[in-house]
């Protein structure tokens, strides 16, 4: 795996993981979790949700 470096605040070169984050912001937005323990497995379903099933 090889570290590419591109321009700042040039969103086209990393379209697709500034969506991931989007999303994963958005989604985390919409609840309150009280504890740590509940964010992570949040962050878990979703990460699996992302990659996984859709």
């Amino acid at each position: 795996m090889a570290h590419v470096r591109a321009a700042p605040f040039y969103l086209q070169t990393q379209g697709k993981i500034e969506r991931w984050h989007q999303s994963l912001k958005n989604r985390i937005l919409l609840e309150n979790y009280y504890l740590p323990s509940n964010l992570r497995q949040k962050i878990d379903a979703f990460f699996d949700h992302y990659n996984l099933r859709r």
